[in-house]
């Protein structure tokens, strides 16, 4: 019984012992818990002070570049907007006068529509006239080119009696000795002088002239302009000598049909004082290169295909002795 009570005793005594260093361990614990505790509790205090006080720096700096980045975005709206308002009433008054400068253009249009007659003499001003083109838009100058399609001729008889030059003006020296001068629809041509081998005489009916006009007396050859268009067509044209000689072999019907398709620029265009052998000035008729030998036709024709003759330089000097040796 006595060595049960002792083991009994011991045994207590190891478990108080194992009690005493377990409460040690828990009061140094609890030590640093409040250690800790007190170091949590001034840095509390810390941040409070520092709320209580004011943002940090990085934060007042961030807040002043976001203000400055919303000034420099109102700042750059207000320049938008005041370039959108002076757009927009550029654009305005561009519409304003873009309505004002039609609305001309049809006036004048229509103005120039009974007048188109009169505004081909501007028109078609000759270089060296001393007459000069007014300035007229353009879209209206490029109506009237297309108009203007066709420059006829018309003779007009002058009269023989001459007034005598006013003072201060010069007097024209006229030694024409014909009665009819060649006469354009477009403009005021200077004196001219006809030969008498050159006149053809004009149709009474095709001719068209002014009654006012042609009764007032000058002293200078006087170009009349046929206002009318029917009465344009109706004028006769004048034949180059050329043209005369060239269908002169030919009977009368198929002479008139073939004057009258010739060229434009022998048959209406050009005035009846065209000189003799004009045409040949660089370019040589036909009967010319024929007598030249330019032209050259063959007296016996090859049966072969064309395109299989040999090639002969019409103006090569080889040719001429190669032919001479045959």
């Amino acid at each position: 019984m006595h060595r049960e009570l002792q083991a009994k005793i011991t045994k207590l005594k190891k478990e108080r012992c194992l009690d005493a260093q377990k409460l040690g361990e828990f009061h140094s614990k609890n030590q640093q818990l409040r250690e800790q505790q007190k170091i949590l509790q001034e840095k509390i205090r810390e941040l409070e002070d520092r709320v209580r006080s004011g943002p940090c720096d990085r934060c007042s700096v961030t807040e002043k570049q976001i203000k400055k980045t919303n000034s420099e975005l109102e700042d750059t709206n207000q320049k938008n907007l005041s370039v959108i308002s002076e757009l927009e009433a550029e654009r305005k008054t561009l519409k304003d006068e873009n309505r004002k400068l039609s609305l001309e253009l049809e006036r004048l249009r229509r103005s120039s529509s009974p007048q188109n007659v009169s505004s081909e003499t501007e028109e078609g001003m000759i270089p060296d006239s001393p007459h000069r083109p007014l300035s007229l838009p353009v879209a209206s100058k490029m109506k009237r080119r297309k108009e203007q399609n066709h420059v006829r001729y018309a003779e007009t008889p002058l009269s023989f009696s001459y007034p005598e030059p006013k003072r201060g003006e010069p007097s024209v020296p006229f030694s024409c000795n014909g009665k009819s001068v060649l006469v354009a629809e477009t403009c005021e041509m200077d004196v001219t002088c006809i030969a008498d081998e050159f006149r053809r005489p004009a149709d009474p009916e095709r001719v068209s002239s002014d009654d006012d006009k042609s009764n007032r007396n000058r002293s200078f050859a006087c170009v009349e302009v046929v206002r009318k268009k029917d009465e344009r067509r109706k004028l006769k044209g004048h034949y180059c000598k050329e043209c005369e000689i060239y269908y002169a072999g030919l009977p009368e019907e198929e002479r008139q049909k073939k004057m009258a398709s010739c060229s434009r620029h022998r048959y209406r265009y050009i005035p009846p004082s065209t000189p003799e052998n004009f045409w040949e000035v660089g370019f040589p008729s036909t009967q010319t290169c024929v007598d030249r030998g330019y032209i050259k036709e063959d007296d016996q024709p090859d049966v072969r295909i064309r395109r299989r003759r040999p090639y002969l330089a019409m103006f090569s000097p080889k040719a001429k002795s190669q032919k001479h040796k045959h």
